[in-house]
């Protein structure tokens, strides 16, 4: 009996030391508990990870879906993996995808962040983790409270002078004219900017207070479509549109040619293939392409380098220019 009891004791004795020695270890893609910024690790992966982890906060908009390509590329060019995520323009998916890939040990993460306000959260995981995040394409003011190891973005507000500029031009001999604006999602810096800098364009020309509406799009096709019908329900006469990206400029073109008013003049920004396919029809006006390639080469450039402990220089911002897409230069556009 005696020697029965030893055994049962040496057992559990066994499987408590097992236990122990496997559960100390706290969760990866658990974040540490403090409230103040973590730096951005610039040291090589602990892991030996050669993948990078990027996180879009929608992959609907064909633009972004030219990016993820061009991204794919430039980390296998580079010798890394990748682990693409769509967070559905939501913020706790976009978190949760975040903390995937903390859990993976990925050695980098590059982030297209959902809004302002919430990617603070999502940047402190990976903060807390020690692994590298670099943000692309939306700027993020992060009030100190979290670090990212650079961000590269477009040249917003010099993108939308130059369409304000444009439909200045566009509109020299009109008398009177009336300007819709279709705006995109509250709190994202590219709707501030794109809106201040078209303002910005016309300001001191007779258009200056020739806006007659300007409603919230999403940066969505079917929200842009929807409130330009009922903006056009309301005004009897527009002479232009100015939607801050191509997916609302192609819902108000749609919105348009179902009214029969097809001598709208439209802009739009982004520069995608389908919105330059229309500009070379005549449908649409303008846009103000972005370099989608080159925003998200360099992202994957500068995680890499933060992955390899070589990114101790990164500029807190990388701004990248964009180019006015009219029909004098849409026919055989590259997108960049």
């Amino acid at each position: 009996m005696k020697k029965r009891w030893a055994a049962v004791l040496s057992c559990a004795m066994a499987f408590m030391m097992v236990a122990a020695g496997c559960g100390t270890s706290p969760s990866a893609s658990t974040p540490a508990e403090n409230s103040g910024a973590a730096p951005a690790s610039t040291a090589p992966a602990a892991s030996g990870s050669k993948e990078i982890g990027i996180v879009f906060t929608d992959l609907n908009n064909p633009v972004f879906v030219t990016m993820k390509e061009a991204m794919e590329a430039k980390a296998k060019e580079l010798g890394y993996t990748t682990t693409v995520l769509n967070s559905q323009d939501n913020s706790d998916t976009e978190l949760q995808n975040v903390q995937n890939l903390v859990s993976k040990k990925v050695a980098a993460i590059c982030l297209l962040p959902n809004d302002a306000n919430s990617a603070i959260n999502t940047v402190k995981v990976a903060n807390d983790a020690n692994i590298p995040i670099v943000g692309f394409n939306r700027v993020i003011d992060t009030k100190d409270q979290c670090k990212f190891v650079t961000q590269d973005v477009t040249d917003n507000v010099t993108g939308a002078v130059d369409a304000g500029k444009y439909a200045v031009e566009l509109l020299k001999d009109v008398k009177d004219p009336k300007i819709v604006i279709l705006r995109g999602t509250s709190g994202v810096d590219a709707d501030k900017q794109r809106y201040e800098g078209f303002m910005q364009g016309i300001k001191g020309s007779p258009l200056e207070n020739a806006v007659v509406a300007q409603v919230n799009g999403q940066f969505d096709t079917q929200t842009g479509f929807s409130v330009m019908q009922n903006v056009i329900q309301a005004q009897p006469k527009i002479d232009l549109v100015y939607a801050e990206n191509d997916t609302m400029a192609l819902g108000a073109l749609q919105a348009l040619e179902g009214a029969n008013r097809k001598d709208v003049k439209i802009i739009g920004y982004d520069g995608s293939t389908e919105c330059v396919q229309k500009i070379v029809e005549g449908k649409i006006t303008a846009t103000v392409a972005q370099k989608f390639k080159s925003l998200g080469t360099t992202a994957v450039d500068w995680a890499v380098k933060a992955a390899e402990g070589k990114a101790n220089d990164a500029p807190p911002t990388i701004s990248i220019g964009t180019e006015l897409v009219t029909p004098d230069n849409a026919k055989g556009y590259v997108f960049q």
